[in-house]
């Protein structure tokens, strides 16, 4: 046994020890780094999201910067679903960066797509027609340099618009015969590292994380009325319906207007939503690219005429993503109906100067 004073110093040494080590050796915030990022699966491969990135500093007058997000999954996988899929994410440009602005436009040939108007000689039986409702997403936008490098545009959160990872144009107001509301948004806002771009590719859809998402979790532009189908199926990426002279009554579903209707989406979807696990067989996805683009410059037009140009809007044209009447607007749009895949070519989008 020791003798008394090396006990009592024994002891006082072990509570300085322990005293320390409990000591406040932590900074002021925890966080991961800013430049943190995770893994949101491998492409084509049903899932989860990606975790969410550390928050950032809050910073003195500015906004801190964005924690990073999950890494976007890849484009097409074989088999199953081929669903390009998001984490959340958040791009880090550093310091080298600039905002964009992208800018589209809705014609009905060469007229301007205007809610109220009657337009002519659409279709293959040259029938009139006033729009109903006109609406689509957008992901996976890039901007294409010189060389051929794809460069991804930061989507910025915008509501209800606009969240990182898609984005909602909206070209109906309420008006004449179109539903919904009065607000509209023809433009897509973000930040692109800086760079010489002479052309832009981007999808039409919703990252497969969050289109299969619980709807109550929907981010704002998720939210928009009428353009969700189910949990499984998930959203609709593009909306567009025409009220037609001469349509049959009986080709009108509910709620769509008689003459002329695209709904695309994902089809052939099985699994476990609640659980992320999800495949669609047709993903009824598109990539479009488009040459000779310069920011500032150009507009990317979508020319409904030309969705609907091998259809008979006479005797009513409705497609919602699995109808056989479909084919002639998947193709306009560059997605191949047989297989749900992206197509080489498309004819619905061009481009105009500002």
């Amino acid at each position: 046994m020791l003798p008394s004073r090396f006990r009592a110093l024994f002891w006082t040494s072990a509570l300085c020890a322990l005293t320390c080590a409990c000591g406040d050796d932590s900074p002021a915030e925890q966080t991961g780094s800013p430049n943190e990022k995770s893994d949101a699966g491998a492409a084509g491969e049903p899932g989860n999201a990606g975790k969410s990135g550390a928050a950032g500093k809050a910073g003195s007058g500015n906004a801190g910067k964005a924690g990073a997000g999950g890494k976007a999954g890849g484009g097409s996988g074989a088999g199953g679903s081929s669903e390009p899929r998001a984490g959340g994410s958040s791009i880090d440009f550093g310091e080298d960066s600039t905002p964009v602005t992208i800018r589209f436009a809705a014609k009905v040939g060469d007229q301007a797509f205007k809610c109220g108007e009657q337009y002519a000689k659409l279709g293959k039986a040259s029938t009139s027609a006033t729009p109903a409702d006109l609406r689509f997403y957008v992901q996976d936008l890039k901007l294409i340099t010189k060389e051929g490098r794809a460069v991804p545009v930061q989507i910025d959160t915008r509501a209800p618009f606009q969240s990182a990872d898609v984005a909602l144009l909206d070209f109906e107001d309420a008006t004449g015969s179109c539903s919904g509301d009065a607000q509209t948004n023809d433009s897509i806002t973000g930040r692109v590292a800086k760079g010489a771009y002479n052309a832009i590719r981007f999808t039409n859809g919703v990252p497969i994380a969050l289109n299969h998402a619980d709807p109550k979790q929907f981010p704002a532009p998720l939210k928009s009325p009428g353009m969700s189908w189910n949990w499984l199926l998930g959203l609709r990426f593009m909306k567009v319906e025409l009220q037609a002279e001469g349509a049959s009554a009986e080709d009108a579903g509910p709620a769509v207007a008689t003459g002329g209707a695209l709904h695309l989406g994902s089809t052939a979807c099985s699994g476990n939503p609640a659980a992320g696990q999800i495949s669609c067989k047709k993903p009824n996805r598109n990539s479009v690219l488009l040459t000779d683009y310069t920011l500032d410059e150009r507009v990317i037009v979508l020319d409904v005429a030309k969705i609907f140009s091998d259809s008979d809007l006479a005797q009513g044209a409705e497609c919602h993503a699995a109808t056989a009447v479909c084919e002639g607007m998947f193709q306009s749009l560059g997605v191949d109906y047989a297989s749900g895949s992206a197509a080489n070519a498309q004819s619905a989008y061009h481009l105009q100067p500002r």
